[in-house]
Formats: C-alpha cells, sequence, structure tokens
C-alpha cells in the first residue's frame, strides 16, 4: 500500500461524509477550475466571499467587503495570536458597522450556518500546493468549510517502517516554518499513517495528539485497532459533528504564554451527553424519576479540572472529564470544591439557551451597565448646559471638558480620572448592546461622552510620548558620551546611573531592572543598553571587563579618547545592546 492509496481512501471516506472532493491541481491559479490567483493565497478567496453574500443577505454589500477584508487580513503578525483572532470571527461573526436609514448599525457577518449543514460549502482537497517566503509545499488533504481551510490533514505510507505517524507529526511542524499563513485559519490537524490516527491543535506538542477512538459517542474503536483514521474521519470529521466540535469545544488560555486546547473524544462526548440529559432534565414534562437529574461526569487527575472554572461556557464548565462509556452516564460533577457555584451559573446559562452558547440576555446586562454608567457621567456633568451637543461643536466639548476639570477629588481620583474610567467601562458596555433599540436611542450621548474622554486624557498622551522622548533622548546622550570618553569610566558610570535614577527612580536602577515601567520600547532598549554597559564599567577594577584602546609610547601619557567610525557612532546612536560593542573592538573579556 502507498501514502496515494491511503490519501484516496481517506477522500473515501469524506465523500461518504458529505465533503466534494476536488484536486489541488484543478483549483490552483492555473487549473481549470481555479479558485486562487495565486500560490500564496491559502483561502479559496471567491467562496468565501460567497458564503458571505449567502449567509447575510440582509447585511449591505459595503459590510459584507469589510468582512472578507478582516477575514483576509488578520492583522497579526504572530501565527498562534492570529489564530485565535481567527477562531472568534469564525464562532462570533465578524463585526462590521454600516449605515441604514440614516442610523449607524453594528452587526456580525456569519461566516458559516452553525444551525443548518447543508447551507455551507464542504470541499476536501487533496495536495494543495501553498507558496511561503521561500519554500513550496503540498499537504496531503486541507478541508475547506466556505472556502476556510479549517482541517489539515498529513498522512504517511502504512506499509513503510520508517514513515510512522510522527513523521507526519515532524512534517507538520516544517510546514508551520515554513509556509504559515495557512495555520493562521487552521482549527485542527490530524496525522495518520493509516493503522494509527491522532488529533491535535496548532500549539500542541507530541503529547497532546490524541487518538479518536468512537464514531457513535459509545463503542470504542468500532472498526478494529488499525483503522484509526477511518475513526477519526467518521467520527470526527462528519460535517455536523465537526460544526459542533469547532463551535463549542475549542478553547484559547493565556497565562503568560498563549496555548490553543481542543477535546478530546471522550470530553466532546460527555459534555454533547450532559447537554442532552440536563435539557431533558430541566423540562417540566420529563419523567418523574428523571427531572432534575444530570447524572455524573467523572473526573480524574490529569484529565483537565483546572480548565472547569470559569462558567464562560459549557465546554469550559464540564471538558477535560474523563470516560463517558460502558456504566458510566454522562453528567455534571459539582462537588469538586471551589467552583459549584461557576458551575451551576454555566448550567443555568446553557440550559436557558439549549446548550448552543450565552442566550441574548447579554446584551441586556451590557446596557444595564451602559445605562449605569451614563448615570454616572451625566450627574458629573450636572451643572453644564450641553444639551446642544449635536450641533455645539468643539466649544461644546471643550466647555464639558473644563466642567470636568474643575470637580472635587473623591477619594484618590480627581474628577477627569473619574470621567475617564466611567467613559471607558460606557464605551465597552456599548459595544456588548448596540445592537439593541434602546443602546441605539442614546448612541449620539455616548458618542458626545466618548469624545469628552478624549479631550481630558489626549493632552497626558501627547505629554507622555513627550516626555518618553525627553528621556530616550538624555539616557542616549549619556550613554553615547560614556561610551566614548573612556579615560574617566568610573565618573562617567556614575553620572549614567544618576541619569538613570533621576528619570526612572532609585528603586528600579537598585535592581538593575531599569526599563520596568518605561513605556516605550526605545527607552527599554537604550535603558538597557546603558545600564549594561555601567555594569561592565563597575567590573572594571576587578578585571572583569577591560577598555581595548590603542597602545601609546609613553606609559604616563593620558588615556587617548576612543576613535569610532562613522558606523559605529550610528550604531551607538541607535542603542546597540552593550553586549554588542564587543563587535567594534569596544570592550572585550580580559
Amino acid at each position: 500500500m502507498t501514502e496515494d492509496q491511503l490519501e484516496q481512501e481517506a477522500l473515501g471516506w469524506l465523500a461518504d461524509l458529505g465533503w466534494q472532493h476536488h484536486h489541488g491541481q484543478t483549483i490552483a491559479p492555473d487549473g481549470e477550475n481555479a479558485q486562487r490567483s495565486d500560490y500564496r493565497q491559502v483561502l479559496l478567496r471567491e467562496r468565501v466571499s460567497a458564503a458571505i453574500e449567502r449567509l447575510n443577505p440582509s447585511i449591505p454589500a459595503a459590510a459584507r467587503s469589510d468582512a472578507l477584508a478582516q477575514v483576509l487580513d488578520l492583522g497579526l503578525p504572530v501565527q498562534l495570536a492570529a489564530n485565535r483572532a481567527f477562531h472568534k470571527l469564525l464562532v462570533n461573526g465578524v463585526p462590521v458597522q454600516f449605515q441604514k436609514d440614516g442610523e449607524t448599525r453594528g452587526d456580525f457577518v456569519r461566516l458559516i450556518d452553525w444551525r443548518e449543514v447543508a447551507n455551507n460549502e464542504w470541499w476536501a482537497v487533496n495536495q494543495f500546493t501553498v507558496k511561503g517566503p521561500h519554500h513550496t509545499r503540498r499537504p496531503d488533504i486541507v478541508l475547506f468549510v466556505n472556502g476556510l481551510p479549517l482541517v489539515l490533514i498529513e498522512l504517511k505510507n502504512p506499509a513503510d517502517t520508517q514513515a510512522d505517524i510522527w513523521k507526519a507529526f515532524d512534517q507538520i511542524q516544517t510546514y508551520k516554518a515554513q509556509v504559515p499563513d495557512i495555520f493562521q485559519y487552521n482549527e485542527v490537524l490530524v496525522i495518520s499513517d493509516g493503522s494509527e490516527a491522532r488529533m491535535g491543535s496548532l500549539s500542541a506538542d507530541g503529547e497532546r495528539f490524541l487518538q479518536w477512538r468512537t464514531i457513535n459517542g459509545t463503542d470504542l474503536d468500532p472498526l478494529g485497532q488499525f483503522n484509526e483514521l477511518e475513526t477519526l474521519v467518521r467520527g470526527a470529521l462528519a460535517p455536523a459533528l465537526l460544526l459542533d466540535y469547532l463551535r463549542s469545544f475549542v478553547l484559547f488560555e493565556d497565562d503568560g504564554r498563549l496555548v490553543k486546547k481542543i477535546a478530546g473524544y471522550h470530553q466532546f462526548h460527555a459534555v454533547r451527553a450532559a447537554i442532552e440529559h440536563v435539557v431533558a432534565a430541566s423540562r417540566a414534562d420529563s419523567a418523574a424519576g428523571q427531572r432534575g437529574k444530570g447524572g455524573v461526569v467523572w473526573h480524574t487527575q490529569g484529565s483537565g479540572k483546572s480548565i472547569t472554572m470559569k462558567g464562560h461556557n459549557l465546554m469550559q464548565a464540564i471538558a477535560r472529564v474523563n470516560r463517558v462509556f460502558k456504566d458510566k452516564q454522562g453528567g455534571l460533577v459539582v462537588d469538586y470544591i471551589g467552583i459549584g457555584n461557576e458551575l451551576k451559573a454555566a448550567m443555568r446559562e446553557y440550559t436557558a439557551s439549549h446548550g448552543r452558547g450565552r442566550p441574548t440576555v447579554d446584551a441586556h446586562e451590557a446596557y444595564a451597565v451602559l445605562a449605569e454608567k451614563l448615570d454616572v457621567l451625566r450627574a458629573m456633568l450636572h451643572g453644564y448646559d450641553w444639551s446642544g451637543f449635536l450641533t455645539g461643536g468643539h466649544k461644546t466639548l471643550a466647555g464639558a471638558a473644563n466642567h470636568v476639570l474643575g470637580l472635587k477629588v473623591e477619594g484618590s481620583r480627581d474628577g477627569k480620572r473619574r470621567f475617564a474610567d466611567s467613559a471607558l467601562a460606557m464605551s465597552k458596555a456599548f459595544t456588548l448592546c448596540c445592537t439593541l433599540d434602546e443602546a441605539k436611542a442614546v448612541r449620539e450621548e455616548v458618542a458626545f461622552l466618548q469624545a469628552v474622554k478624549v479631550i481630558l486624557t489626549k493632552r497626558d498622551i501627547s505629554q507622555q510620548k513627550k516626555t518618553d522622548e525627553q528621556r530616550e533622548q538624555a539616557i542616549r546622550i549619556d550613554a553615547l558620551w560614556l561610551c566614548t570618553q573612556p579615560q574617566d569610566m568610573r565618573a562617567g558610570a556614575d553620572r549614567l546611573l544618576s541619569v538613570v535614577i533621576n528619570l526612572l527612580g532609585e528603586a528600579h536602577a537598585h535592581h538593575g531592572y531599569l526599563f520596568a515601567n518605561a513605556r516605550a520600547s526605545r527607552i527599554k532598549l537604550l535603558v538597557h543598553d546603558g545600564f549594561g554597559v555601567w555594569c561592565a564599567t563597575r567590573r572594571l577594577h576587578a578585571g572583569r571587563f577591560v577598555w581595548h584602546v590603542p597602545v601609546t609610547a609613553d606609559p604616563g601619557a593620558a588615556t587617548p579618547a576612543l576613535q569610532l567610525s562613522s558606523q559605529q557612532f550610528e550604531a551607538l546612536q541607535l542603542g546597540l545592546p552593550w553586549q554588542r560593542l564587543g563587535e567594534f573592538n569596544t570592550i572585550r573579556r580580559s
């Protein structure tokens, strides 16, 4: 058996499930059914555009075009961060604004119809050529939903002992480095050599690529242990199952390092069973023996209970569970200390929304916050006539800002700070409820109050920028002076340290972390460079560093100033890290 034969078998299974097969060369830029104009394009642009038009008929054409542009350019250079941004657009829709009936309206453009499978376009493309900055690669199978490359499958020859499943894993790591753009849109990665098959996320290491061992959620390995790929395809990549999986079982965590996590087969079916049981048990017409009883989901060590902390959605509430097969019924455990209340809240939320997401009450909750903050801001403007704010222009804005500056201090916050904080909270709440009629009725007032906040804070932002520039210039001058005056290094070091302490505070200097609160990245670099030079000169007397200067005939002569080339001088002006000064024969270890 060859890898190509396995590829054809997989395409056959996908066709059974409703995927349309297209060969990569056929839809290539020079193919008979070209779907892209360049091999660098990883989306099937026309298919995405057609889906947006088909699924959003009430959205104006200009707004649909804006949504497409947002999808085509995610605006984030980091692969995983871009992937998270795309996942948000995929699940929630692409936010757009447009004019209708003389009003600015906000809405979301759907990329997928999550409820009606048939309303989406399902393409399985093999040998899809992708060109990166320096390499051209050809993944075995890419699954496109409405032109979006959501699943990538890499296969290896089942009959080749050297081409095991981990060769496929290594191949994907190569793809990620050499053709990174396609992974911005990836939701699931699959590796297989036919007999073995595993599924993982974009950030998963080999250990986190896991088997998918069921098709119906009950029977394990129904096709036998050497048919894992077919089991995975039929059990996870069937269109209806895949939609449910992508919508509710993919999450990102950021605890200092961004990680993408996707559910295993047991977690996926446990949650689905829990939803079914809970919804059934919550119905008034449910059987007496079933009413109020959701069953049990078993957690074990290492199964991910720490993720079920937060009530964001039911997946996060009861995912990462252990098996629900055999005699273990699906349901919800609430005896895990510390999360009982969060789980109950998540259960109420998902019962109200029939397990499909947060209920629409969210927008009304946001409007309640909006109304509260509006009352606070109106009270702060009490005594100032801003009734003509729609036509008053800058004069009205400036008058309102001056009125706020005259408010008394409460606690540690003056009027400006209190107004700015409340206006920020108002803006966030308005973003969440801007589609409600109640919110639309106050949008001009919201815009006015936002503008007052801008006037109040804009000068501070400009002043901070100016201060940052002054700090940068002062540190640059003194670091440069120190580096070019070796005859007085110890005094120079003390002078530089004094400047840094005056600019950033003594505590930072003493801890050797001088740039902790510097806001401009240039300042961070320059202060760090200056501190490094200072450290080097302070150690000079211990012989740990020596300054490399021209040798003079007279041992008693004064140490000459360092002669720098124009390139070296420019490098110092640009804030070259002190460790690299050795490249210019300036400092070397003894």
